[in-house]
């Protein structure tokens, strides 16, 4: 038996894991359903290109969190970048953001913007994004990019929209405005992510390997959890395997958690899209170095394009990659990706000129849990349902497990604090330990270079 139990070995489930060692704390055990851990922080490579399961680019406010990467990556290296992002909207790119870059756009689309803010109504309050939007940025930025670029991000109606999540939207005044409609400029200092750190050779997954060959703890892989007994306090995997705990950190989707429980009616309440993401390699360099454009407008199927061969070591000398992202709410059936595919080639032909024949490599990942869906149901249960759980011992942390939009900064801070909170718990019964918890004889564990996942491409 295990006093911890981790389930899901992505970052959140990791940063636990590390920062209960860090603490001499090694009475845990940590299971990944996949056959490598990472979660949805990992890489694939193919004929010489890389691509991250979509953009993957650290950013976080602390300093001392990217010391700690640093330390925790040893040989490995992160480089930094200053974000070069854009909109695309009316034929023109313009800089992110777009509350503050109207220059090159229609003049009609210019006043629109300027009039509604000037003429927002401040004093309105709801918890309603549409409102939110109205309140601080007025109907002309709602109308030609807010309204149009969250409807597709999340495929769910902007009025039914909570505001939980908009915590990262910048905001701006008059003066910026305007200064930004009457001249051309890039300011790489507005957003949260206006710069982002990356591992030097590419591919994100160097980051969350290097998490894994820090613990002297066993990961256990392919092991996903099937049964959860909150009375006797036992998880049983698919393998067959059952684990007793104490106390069960899951980092897995709060909606795949309930149904486990036998809470359907609660688990079906939780609305999370799926995106699918659509990777391919090029024969030709796309010069200019932007590193992601948004979409707004509803004429292109995608909502965003990353570009990881602006990055060293991403795609072949001569050769660039795109990371096409697409959302839906439906469930992404072959008939839906394969509409979805031919439409997203024919406005890459539009946009960037790329034919069929320039497509040197193609890797489609579909992400079943993407965007969580901020609605009202969210807003008034969500806190109860995890309350719920910890009344049971369960505490379900991290991007999915506590039902949130989140970064990978916040990610590892989630591991830290959870660690921290056991921690305190158990510090008048346990003692730091000198030896590493030994595996269960019957189930195997990774060897401390995971192996890649195999990616079947979907056609």
């Amino acid at each position: 038996m295990a006093r911890v139990v981790i389930i899901g070995a992505g970052l959140t489930g990791l940063s636990v894991a590390y920062n209960l060692e860090q603490q001499g704390f090694f009475d845990y055990a940590i299971f990944e359903q996949e056959s490598t851990v990472g979660g949805l922080c990992r890489s694939i490579r193919c004929d010489g290109f890389t691509f991250d399961y979509t953009g993957h680019f650290f950013h976080s406010p602390s300093a001392h969190m990217i010391d700690f990467l640093h330390t925790i990556m040893q040989n490995s290296s992160l480089s930094a970048h200053i974000r070069h992002s854009y909109i695309y909207s009316h034929d023109t790119y313009t800089p992110y953001p777009y509350q503050t870059n109207l220059y090159g756009l229609p003049t009609e689309t210019i006043i629109d913007c300027i009039m509604g803010f000037v003429q927002r109504q401040t004093h309105k309050k709801n918890g309603n994004f549409y409102t939110w939007i109205h309140t601080h940025f007025g109907s002309g930025f709602a109308r030609h990019f807010f309204f149009p670029y969250q409807e597709k991000i999340f495929d769910y109606p902007v009025s039914k929209l909570r505001t939980g999540w908009v915590q990262g939207v910048p905001h701006t005044t008059l003066e910026a405005i305007l200064k930004g409609a009457l001249q051309e400029r890039v300011v790489d200092s507005i957003g949260y992510n206006a710069q982002f750190w990356y591992p030097t050779h590419g591919g994100i997954d160097h980051l969350i390997h290097a998490f894994g060959h820090a613990l002297k703890n066993p990961l256990y892989t392919n092991c996903s959890a099937v049964v959860l007994d909150t009375h006797k306090k036992i998880v049983t995997f698919s393998n067959g395997h059952s684990e007793p705990y104490e106390y069960l950190i899951s980092t897995i989707p709060l909606k795949t958690c309930l149904d486990i429980l036998g809470m359907k009616k609660e688990a079906d309440k939780l609305l999370v899209n799926s995106v699918l993401n659509i990777n391919i390699g090029i024969d030709c360099d796309i010069a200019d170095q932007k590193h992601w454009v948004y979409y707004p407008e509803k004429k292109h199927p995608f909502f965003r394009i990353g570009f990881p061969s602006h990055l060293r070591g991403m795609a072949p000398e001569g050769y660039s990659s795109l990371s096409i992202e697409i959302a839906t709410l439906k469930k992404p059936t072959p008939e839906i990706i394969g509409n979805l595919t031919k439409k997203t080639y024919e406005h890459l032909e539009k946009i960037f000129g790329i034919q069929p024949r320039d497509i040197v490599s193609e890797q489609t990942l579909v992400l079943p849990h993407a965007y969580v869906i901020y609605n009202l149901w969210r807003e008034e249960h969500i806190d109860s349902l995890l309350r719920y759980l910890e009344n049971q011992s369960i505490y379900s942390i991290g991007r999915y497990g506590g039902w949130k939009y989140a970064s990978m900064h916040d990610a590892i801070t989630d591991g830290h604090s959870m660690a921290q909170k056991l921690i305190a718990h158990f510090s008048a019964t346990f003692k730091p330990a000198t030896t590493v918890k030994q595996k269960p004889a019957h189930i195997p564990a990774i060897t401390k270079k995971p192996g890649r996942r195999l990616i079947k491409e979907i056609s």
